[in-house]
């Protein structure tokens, strides 16, 4: 059963985002829909923690949007990468994506 409301673009979007209490992280962001992303990163967070993530919705050179995002999930991924956890986000409102432009990230 799928439980996406909106479909996803496997694309790897550079992204910035901050936790409550430390601003500034680095990630990237793959599996991108309006409604969420997965975020490749490297701090492993709780259940239903608040992000701000910062991404380029239109492609490479566009406007940083910036989102506040739910932890749906968060686990380990690939301890010898430079992005070792993989964090499930549910964005707090839709993100416009130009699907054409980042289906080529």
């Amino acid at each position: 059963m799928e439980r996406r409301s909106s479909s996803r673009i496997d694309a790897g979007i550079p992204a910035e985002f901050d936790t409550a209490t430390e601003p500034g992280h680095a990630g990237i962001v793959q599996d991108v829909s309006e409604t969420g992303a997965l975020l490749l990163n490297h701090i492993e967070h709780e259940w239903h923690e608040v992000l701000t993530v910062r991404f380029r919705a239109a492609g490479t050179g566009a406007e940083l949007i910036e989102r506040r995002a739910r932890v749906v999930r968060s686990e380990p991924h690939d301890p010898e990468s430079v992005w070792p956890v993989r964090t499930a986000l549910e964005f707090d409102q839709d993100v416009e994506l130009d699907r054409a432009k980042l289906a080529g990230s």
